[in-house]
């Protein structure tokens, strides 16, 4: 995917589902690591995460879209695996296709 698109997806995700992204910066410094890694100067993408934990050590920080791709399935739409499943109690998404339109659409409806 190109850096200005995940720019793109991850501005429209967090408008979609504001209260999923309320804690949502901008960094407004440094070039995305997407961007570094095409040779592009994308800047100014929306960001989750990072600062610092308990103990001083830098946590990471995602983009809105690549933070929304590892937990929109945790937002409590997908019923759990059953038990005795390899992944009991992990959601179970083997029936939702994984699309960009899809998990827009599953954004505005499960996590505005």
């Amino acid at each position: 995917m190109k850096a200005r698109i995940e720019k793109k997806l991850s501005k429209k995700v967090t408008q979609l589902s504001p209260k999923m992204f309320k804690d949502a910066w901008v960094d407004t410094y440094e070039i995305s690591e997407l961007a570094e890694e095409q040779g592009s100067r994308v800047k100014r993408v929306l960001h989750m995460g990072g600062g610092f934990d308990y103990w001083g050590e830098c946590n990471e920080a995602y983009t809105a879209w690549e933070w929304f791709l590892s937990s929109y399935m945790w937002q409590g739409h997908f019923k759990p695996y059953p038990t005795g499943h390899e992944f009991e109690d992990f959601p179970n998404t083997d029936g939702f296709k994984k699309t960009t339109i899809n998990l827009l659409r599953f954004a505005k409806e499960h996590c505005a």
